[in-house]
């Protein structure tokens, strides 16, 4: 791997970083609006548990697809 694909790969994982910081403000303010007080720390930890499960049962299924006979294009017809 060359300096400018480490220099690239460095450079999106900031501009992923960026974004996720817009996603926060974004739920709250719907959570906010949608339920009452009371149910409102209950929805927020359901959805920050439904991220955590996402990614951690997401990523080796998409890994195993990827390794299986189908190949990496069946991910976009599971997801």
């Amino acid at each position: 791997m060359g300096l400018g694909e480490v220099i690239r790969a460095l450079l999106s994982d900031n501009d992923r970083a960026i974004f996720k910081g817009f996603v926060a403000p974004s739920y709250t303010t719907i959570i906010g609006n949608w339920f009452p007080a009371s149910e409102k720390s209950t929805a927020v930890s359901m959805f920050t548990t439904g991220n955590q499960l996402a990614a951690a049962v997401g990523n080796p299924v998409v890994a195993a697809v990827c390794a299986s006979d189908f190949g990496w294009p069946w991910i976009f017809y599971i997801a």
